[in-house]
Parts: structure tokens; C-alpha cells; sequence
């Protein structure tokens, strides 16, 4: 499954905003499904990904593996990004201490990925931008979630989220809602906007996310 769809996200390329509105519309008539966020998000991050290449100067056809040994962003530009924006999301406490998914979960979304994990935090404005546009759309997650679960109380719906995890049971592509249940039961914690990704045995790092 993993293989197709990488496929389509290659296949995606040039067409991403028309694509996304077809997958909105299928969610609309009642279609769901873990594969069709996957394949949304994929197809928002191919988007960004082409963007970034063009903006940044890389020579050649755009290639989002090529892409990803080119370095963390360089660039940002809210009005463009913002709806497709490609990147990472993790809590830190006062002493710096990362709270993020575990080494083997994040090594397992990526094809490079190793127990190595590099993180770059992103400049404040990009990052407030981000967290300002993901926090829009907190509320009318929970909602969904609350729904889904069969619970009718949104902090009830937060702490079992907030037990899966601490399980490691949480779903590996919600990193934002994760570092944000984080957030709201230990505020000591702060969310961190950036990108993440993982050094390789010739000392080469693979930026997964933005």
C-alpha cells in the first residue's frame, strides 16, 4: 500500500490543488478512511515540496526524494504554503526536552529514516503562522474524534488522547495533535514548529518533513 501510494503522490505532481479538491469531495459524500488522509496529506506536501523547489533554485526536475537531501526549508511564504505546508511538530519542556513520537515510530514514515533523528526549529514567524492555521482547525477535530469515539465531553476525548500517547498507540501522522494534547495537559510544554530529519550512516541527513 505504502508503494502505491507514493505512486500517486509522484503522480500528483502539477495537479496537486485539484487533486485535494477531489478527495474533499469524496470525504463529503461519506467516504473516509486512514488512506484517503494519507493520501491527502501526501498530495498538500508534494505541493509544498515543487514550490520550495522552484523558489530555492534546485537545478533539474523536480524530485521529492532529491528533495529531501537538500536541506531543511529555506523558504516560507504564508500566502502560498500555508494550506499545504510540509512540517513537523514536537513539544519541548523548559530544559529543552523533546516530547516527540519514539525514535522507531518516526523512523518508520520515512525510507531513510534511522534512529538518528535531527531536528531544525523553524524561524518564530514561520511557525506562528503554522500553529495559528492548524489551531483554526483544532476544534472541528475534536468534534470528529469526539463523534468517532462515541464521547461527548471534549476534555474526556483530550485525556484519551492523551493516554494513547503515552501508550505509543497515538497515529503516527498527527504530529500536530499530538504535540497539542501535549500542550494543554502538561502547558509546561511548548509546542515547536520545524523540521525533522535523519542523519545517515555517511554523516548525510534526510529532511522528512519540511
Amino acid at each position: 500500500m505504502d508503494t502505491q501510494i507514493d505512486e500517486l503522490m509522484n503522480a500528483a505532481i502539477g495537479h496537486e490543488e485539484a487533486i485535494v479538491a477531489l478527495l474533499d469531495a469524496m470525504e463529503s459524500i461519506g467516504l473516509h478512511g486512514e488512506t484517503l488522509n494519507t493520501m491527502r496529506s501526501g498530495i498538500r506536501s508534494a505541493a509544498d515540496l515543487r514550490r520550495r523547489w522552484e523558489r530555492e533554485g534546485y537545478e533539474g526536475q523536480f524530485d521529492m526524494d532529491k528533495m529531501g537531501w537538500m536541506g531543511p526549508r529555506k523558504t516560507f511564504i504564508a500566502e502560498e504554503d500555508i494550506n499545504t505546508v510540509d512540517y513537523h511538530m514536537w513539544c519541548e519542556d523548559t530544559n529543552g526536552n523533546k516530547d516527540d513520537y519514539t525514535k522507531r515510530q518516526l523512523a518508520m514514515g520515512s525510507k531513510h529514516g534511522t534512529k538518528k533523528v535531527i531536528y531544525k526549529e523553524w524561524k518564530q514567524d514561520w511557525a506562528t503562522a503554522v500553529l495559528a492555521k492548524a489551531d483554526s482547525e483544532f476544534d472541528k477535530m475534536i468534534e470528529v474524534m469526539m463523534k468517532n469515539n462515541d464521547v461527548t465531553n471534549k476534555e474526556e476525548m483530550i485525556q484519551k488522547l492523551y493516554r494513547a500517547i503515552r501508550a505509543n498507540e497515538f497515529p503516527s501522522d498527527q504530529c500536530y495533535m499530538r504535540s497539542k494534547v501535549i500542550n494543554l495537559v502538561e502547558p509546561g510544554k511548548r509546542i515547536v514548529v520545524g523540521s525533522l530529519g535523519f542523519k545517515q550512516n555517511n554523516g548525510k541527513v534526510f529532511w522528512e518533513y519540511g
